[in-house]
């Protein structure tokens, strides 16, 4: 009987329905934490290369200031 059954022209209705609200995005923490982490990470590769190379500048400076000074 349930088969045969017309579901087509049926109203929806319920006893306790919540009131309508603002359509409200959720976030979505999964990618938006993994994206955060790889850009946290990439700035921090970034930041130790460019204090690696100062700091390798400024090695190689001061030999050569400390070489001068034999002279």
């Amino acid at each position: 009987a349930k088969d045969t059954e017309d579901r087509s022209n049926i109203l929806p209705s319920a006893t306790f329905f919540e009131s309508p609200r603002d359509h409200v995005e959720d976030p979505k923490p999964s990618s938006l934490s993994g994206i955060k982490i790889f850009l946290l990470m990439l700035v921090a590769a970034i930041a130790l290369i460019a204090c690696v190379v100062i700091g390798v500048m400024f090695y190689q400076k001061h030999q050569e200031n400390s070489r001068k000074r034999f002279y």
